[in-house]
């Protein structure tokens, strides 16, 4: 059995299999810091239509007019979160390699 271990054939096989894995995991990382940077840039685009045709129906009335303030709060909050989210995946894309040797 020690043999096995020193066999550079064994050790080439672990480092490629390892490589793989690394460079799979790695690229989701990057694949999702990109779709939650997208989402949060066409979220917020459609919120800021929506916002922007609703707002005078919302002014004329006022019952309405707490929903264009908690309106005004989700427009910022829920791409931010969702930017957020990306940046921790682009992080971890860039330090996923590192943190396995």
């Amino acid at each position: 059995m020690r043999e096995n271990k020193s066999n550079p054939e064994l050790k080439f096989r672990s480092t490629e299999r390892d490589y793989k894995y690394i460079s799979r995991i790695t690229g989701r990382y990057a694949g999702l810091s990109l779709v939650f940077l997208t989402a949060g840039i066409v979220l917020w685009i459609v919120m800021d239509i929506i916002f922007d045709a609703c707002i005078d129906s919302w002014k004329a009335d006022p019952e309405l007019n707490n929903s264009s303030y908690m309106w005004n709060i989700l427009i910022y909050a829920i791409p931010y979160t969702l930017y957020a989210l990306a940046a921790g995946f682009l992080v971890t894309f860039f330090f996923c390699p590192q943190c396995t040797n």
